[in-house]
């Protein structure tokens, strides 16, 4: 392989058979190129190749990662036609590793998750999953993260009752208070 100047290696090499000197303008030609001038796959493949290493998976978004401006219609752009569009955890680590680079090591040494590093950052609101073919359950589920009051009050006001007069919904004390 050749590599002419700060260029990396994917961009300028010889083929095998040493008759032709290959030039590619970035990361995303190389992968889309038919062999031997390139590697003939998709980005999904390459990512499914690293998805096991963090690190290695952020190296590539970041080699994938489209410069502002340029030609966008060019068949070259053409790659970005869902095959290397995102996840939620690529976009997540993406904007951590600009806005959040201590988050991002975090994530990439396996001590976060994209989604728990962008909730610390504020990037996303924290979630809950509640089963939907269970009430009681879903009930049981806000109130860890709830008071009582703070569930009665959100759903007096979604009801309504104060702005249409009516008495809002009062639950029992709890067992053992007054």
């Amino acid at each position: 392989m050749e590599c002419r100047g700060p260029r990396p290696p994917y961009v300028s090499r010889v083929t095998p058979n040493r008759r032709a000197t290959v030039v590619h303008d970035d990361f995303a030609a190389f992968i889309i190129t038919p062999p031997l001038k390139g590697l003939g796959g998709t980005a999904e493949l390459v990512r499914n190749l690293v998805r096991h290493d963090p690190e290695v998976l952020d190296m590539l978004d970041q080699a994938l990662q489209r410069k502002h401006g340029g030609d966008h219609s060019s068949e070259k752009s053409k790659f970005d036609n869902g095959q290397l569009a995102p996840g939620n955890s690529e976009a997540a680590a993406r904007r951590l590793h600009s806005q959040r680079f201590d988050l991002h090591k975090k994530v990439l040494k396996g001590d976060l998750s994209a989604h728990r590093a962008s909730v610390v950052a504020g990037f996303r609101h924290p979630t809950l999953t509640v089963r939907a073919d269970d009430i009681e359950s879903a009930v049981a589920v806000l109130l860890k993260h709830y008071t009582r009051e703070q569930l009665l009050r959100a759903l007096n006001s979604h009801l309504g009752h104060r702005e249409q007069g009516n008495a809002p919904i009062q639950l029992p004390p709890r067992a053992g208070m007054p």
